[in-house]
């Protein structure tokens, strides 16, 4: 598999090599053959050693037929007036076989799903890159002129063979000053660096680049003006939850959704005696976190009219507020109940055909519970029961083959997914994964269809804003995210989706619409960190029931 080795230098030090998420125990390879390719072109290939900064990704791979192979280096994060600027080198190891160099239009374009312009002339603006604050939930995304174009340097449209980086940087809005760290994400290639610390000195040179290269913008221009720019600071949902309910959480706000099966009966409006168990749970999340007015909102499916319906989900509610109540004693809140019926689905209550679609009615049964938070914690699915301490244990196997059929064309594409580790990272658990094009029956075409196959919605309650999310335009192509895996703690029976925007999109890999035979991809995924009893969890792609069971969960460090 491949790997995300990451180097670390301490001033006056010499530099250790640490091992990062998805090592899976592999050896690095400092250069690999080409992906995709059914000839012997000859391959070009660097052999500089790695740059000295402060961390270096020394296997960052496109995600896409044009897989390049690089390193990224990063030299600094500093403050500068209203902004933080990141300081980064890449050097074209291997290119595609065939090219002569790396094709950096695809490698580190900005996000087009972010109103983002990709193009300048013939450069190439290296906006494809993020800064996460896993304790705040927060994504920092480049900051943007009136035109929606990043305020980033740019690369060469293509970036050949060098033993000299290219140097770049990127301009993102400022955290609070008492964030000192944050992780580093560039989604295209796969690549996490975790905890880059925040400095407020001037730019440093980068040592070890002999002959850095000059002007396009290797320094941007110190400024404390905003006028006129979009600073983008998303926050980040973090959706966990288990048969009986959910919990999303976002700076500031909390909603848990129960699914109505779990608190009543058919067509009734009395709790079950499970539902008090369950509503204990609830209110103890309301005392610990909540303030101002709680909502309680229920909804039933499609089936009856909505003079049955909203008299029913209103009921439902009032019965929840009136459970919830005498367990939030002390606690500075007030309640408002409300029943809107069978509006606003979750899920689809029919199948495309027409045809009813019982687990989607039984998904739109439900009761939330919304409420502004006090304090950002991690979520908590209020059913699931307390894990006992975990050991950790060893999976069989950290690699999985199967096969997805397109329903359309009856083509079977043939993937293998190689599982790394999974490492904590604050409020945070950062999954690093390979996943693989083995074949495609019928042979030919553009190899597998990984854009459909790897995306998707897990099955926790409920749905993310829209069904087809993990859909990200990067450049002019239309590539998914790995969206489709997620972890269960098999103890609780707790799901962990990965984080989402406030778009929908998910904080996951690109992967191409199509991954060539023989094509190797790397994915990385955020989580939100399990509780630190789960000492392991397993690895589940949506839909085509493939599992990584016993995977460790690690601390970063």
């Amino acid at each position: 598999m491949g790997l995300r080795r990451v180097f670390w230098t301490a001033p006056a030090l010499l530099f250790a090599t640490v091992v990062l998420a998805g090592c899976g125990g592999s050896s690095h390879k400092q250069t690999r053959t080409s992906v995709g390719s059914t000839g012997s072109a000859s391959k070009t290939t660097s052999t500089t050693p790695s740059v000295k900064g402060l961390a270096t990704v020394d296997d960052y791979t496109y995600a896409g037929p044009e897989a390049d192979h690089l390193r990224v280096t990063i030299y600094d994060l500093r403050r500068s007036g209203p902004f933080v600027i990141l300081d980064f080198g890449v050097v074209c190891v291997q290119p595609t076989s065939g090219f002569p160099g790396c094709t950096t239009e695809n490698d580190f374009a900005p996000s087009q799903q972010y109103g983002a312009s990709a193009t300048e002339a013939s450069f190439y603006r290296s906006g494809g890159v993020d800064l996460i604050d896993t304790a705040a939930s927060k994504e920092y995304r480049p900051v943007a002129n009136v035109a929606g174009r990043p305020e980033t340097s740019v690369l060469p449209f293509q970036l050949p063979v060098s033993s000299t980086p290219a140097l770049a940087w990127a301009k993102f809005p400022a955290p609070p000053a008492s964030v000192t760290s944050l992780d580093v994400v560039f989604p295209n290639g796969g690549a996490q660096i975790p905890s880059i610390p925040i400095s407020t000195a001037p730019a440093p040179t980068p040592r070890g680049v002999p002959a850095a290269q000059p002007a396009p913008g290797v320094q941007p221009a110190d400024s404390t003006s905003t006028a006129g720019l979009t600073l983008p600071v998303v926050n980040l949902e973090a959706t966990v939850g288990n048969p009986n309910g959910s919990e999303t959480n976002t700076p500031g706000h909390s909603t848990i959704t129960l699914r109505s099966d779990v608190l009543f009966q058919f067509d009734k409006s009395n709790l079950t005696p499970a539902a008090r168990t369950v509503l204990a749970g609830v209110a103890a999340r309301i005392k610990a976190r909540a303030t101002g007015t709680v909502t309680v909102t229920g909804y039933t499916d499609s089936i009856g009219t909505d003079q049955v319906n909203i008299p029913l989900s209103q009921a439902r509610a009032a019965s929840v507020v009136a459970a919830l109540k005498p367990n939030v004693a002390g606690a500075n809140v007030s309640f408002q109940a409300a029943g809107m019926g069978s509006a606003d689905p979750v899920a689809p209550n029919t199948n495309p055909d027409g045809s009813d679609n019982p687990a989607g009615r039984a998904l739109n049964r439900r009761v939330t519970i919304s409420f502004a938070a006090k304090t950002l914690a991690p979520p908590t699915p209020p059913p699931a029961p307390v894990a006992p301490q975990q050991q950790p244990s060893s999976p069989t196997s950290r690699t999985v083959s199967f096969s997805v059929q397109d329903p359309n064309t009856g083509t079977t594409s043939q993937y293998q997914v190689t599982v790394g580790q999974l490492v904590r990272d604050g409020a945070a658990a950062v999954l690093h994964l390979t996943v693989s094009c083995q074949a495609t029956n019928p042979p030919g075409g553009d190899g597998c269809e990984s854009g459909f196959d790897l995306g998707g919605t897990p099955t926790v309650p409920p749905f993310p804003p829209f069904e087809n999310a993990s859909t990200l335009n990067l450049g002019y192509r239309s590539v998914r995210t790995a969206s489709g895996f997620y972890l269960t703690d098999p103890a609780s029976g707790t799901q962990y989706i990965p984080f989402y925007d406030q778009d929908g999109v998910p904080l996951a890999s690109a992967v191409p619409e199509n991954l060539p035979v023989g094509a190797t991809d790397p994915v990385m995924l955020y989580y939100p960190a399990p509780p630190a009893n789960v000492a392991s969890v397993t690895v589940t792609l949506a839909g085509h029931k493939v599992q990584v069971a016993g995977l460790p969960l690690v601390t970063s460090g």
